[in-house]
């Protein structure tokens, strides 16, 4: 089979090559004679869209990880995961060498529960290899109905032969936010991830928290293994640490930038300092990624 696909490859280059004025240097033209090539040639039916999907797919695909094209069912299920609710296995991941690498798994997910740990490369799902299938696919795979299993088989950093591990997907309905007391006085707030809610669950919990242990003189945030999420939430918990009115930086919490270095959009602080200047600890590792770096950042340049 692959090699039929190398040899189909070979002849599409050739029927580009043999046709009159064709310059190689054109990409544009390349792409439409190649989108062309494909719909007359191609050994299955595709129509202009689905073309045209694949190539906006390999584009933003070949950017950098973190780019991606998502369709409107996608998105769909995007806005759902960053609402805490989504049936599936709970973990965070990233396309990476065309394989799917565990940014983080979620507290108490059934991902988390089976022994997947971030860093760890999704190379089959249920015997499937992902190059073959791709991400969108392979994503899609992982997820489906509570209570059914997918069969995972991954290769861990440090190891010389791979693993299965088999998952049961549930209904991940993941707080992003839990509270406890490490002593007396020592307060604790573990962040998962940033979801639409994030914001009000930490402000809840921290006043809470405050309420109950009116001795409260320290507070430790821990970001390990929070993958990220909605960037507006991230900015809004970190704002919930951060007094406006004291702040330096001209309150700035995070900036985004385009090419040119030009600052786009800057996101500062908007409230005062919900914990009136609580000493705080933050942790992190490597599997803090995005709006998780984002925060930790902000509260270090803020002193806090």
């Amino acid at each position: 089979m692959r090699i039929l696909a190398y040899f189909t490859v070979a002849l599409l280059t050739l029927s580009v090559h043999a046709m009159d004025g064709y310059d190689p240097s054109n990409k544009i033209n390349q792409l439409a004679l190649t989108m062309a090539i494909v719909k007359h040639n191609y050994i299955n039916d595709l129509n202009d869209n689905a073309i045209a999907e694949k190539a906006i797919r390999g584009l933003l695909s070949e950017l950098d990880p973190h780019s991606a094209y998502l369709d409107v069912n996608e998105f769909d299920m995007l806005k759902d995961s960053t609402a805490g609710q989504v049936t599936g296995i709970g973990v965070e991941v990233t396309v990476d060498r065309g394989m799917i690498r565990v940014i983080a798994p979620l507290d108490h997910s059934p991902a988390k529960r089976a022994g997947v740990k971030n860093g760890d490369y999704i190379t089959h799902i249920d015997d499937v290899l992902v190059l073959d299938i791709g991400f969108n696919e392979a994503i899609s795979r992982i997820k489906g109905d509570t209570g059914t299993q997918v069969i995972l088989t991954i290769m861990r950093p440090g190891e010389d032969q791979p693993r299965q591990i088999t998952v049961t997907r549930e209904l991940i309905k993941a707080p992003s936010i839990e509270t406890d007391m490490l002593s007396q006085n020592i307060g604790y707030m573990r962040i998962s991830y940033f979801g639409t809610s994030s914001s009000a669950e930490a402000s809840k919990k921290l006043k809470a928290l405050q309420r109950n242990h009116p001795n409260l003189s320290g507070l430790v945030l821990d970001l390990r293994n929070n993958p990220g999420g909605v960037l507006d939430s991230a900015v809004e918990v970190t704002d919930l640490f951060l007094d406006n009115k004291s702040i330096g930086y001209n309150r700035t919490i995070t900036t985004a930038k385009e090419r040119s270095m030009k600052v786009m959009q800057s996101y500062k602080a908007k409230t005062p300092d919900i914990t009136n200047n609580l000493p705080l600890a933050v942790v992190i590792n490597s599997g803090s990624a995005s709006g998780a770096e984002i925060m930790a950042a902000a509260l270090k340049d803020h002193k806090r």
